[in-house]
């Protein structure tokens, strides 16, 4: 019989907008999201599985919510080369330059928390809001893995290593 040691949460490259938040309510939407974490988080005999979340400067938005829920349970580690993007706000406009790939979304509100603090977003400090647990180290050898022409996942083997770990 075989039994599930152990999950990993791929959350890099997830930049959506979450409009179940406005819906809901943040703090409302983060309760849900604790406790649904925490679900997720159990293998079919109910034992708690230790959990590696993994990010980059690509999640945002919604990801990041998911993010900032999930790191309140005890049993995960958030992981990654870099953090998430920091983004937690209602998207309220979006600039296309013409004949330019470049774009910029602006936001129309901040997203806070029950004591009216940005939940998620830097501050002026520029400080994450959603700090990892565990950086991923960037060495050649991973480079050559990431860049290279291979169908192997650096991060993902980082993470099992590390929930193989005694």
């Amino acid at each position: 019989k075989t039994t599930t040691r152990w999950l990993i949460i791929r959350l890099s490259m997830n930049i959506s907008v979450c409009f179940t938040m406005v819906i809901f309510g943040l703090r409302l939407l983060m309760q849900m999201a604790v406790q649904y974490a925490l679900r997720l988080t159990r293998n079919l005999r109910g034992t708690i599985l230790p959990v590696v979340v993994l990010t980059n400067s690509q999640c945002g938005s919604s990801g990041d919510g998911f993010i900032y829920a999930l790191s309140r349970c005890p049993n995960v580690t958030t992981m990654g080369i870099t953090c998430s993007d920091g983004i937690y706000q209602n998207i309220g406009g979006f600039i296309v330059l013409p004949d330019s790939n470049l774009y910029l979304h602006y936001p129309i509100f901040y997203s806070l928390d029950s004591h009216g603090d940005l939940m998620i977003d830097t501050k002026a400090d520029r400080l994450t809001r959603i700090p990892l647990d565990a950086y991923i180290p960037v060495t050649k050898e991973a480079a050559l893995m990431i860049f290279g022409e291979n169908d192997r996942d650096y991060e993902a083997e980082y993470a099992v290593n590390f929930l193989d770990m005694p």
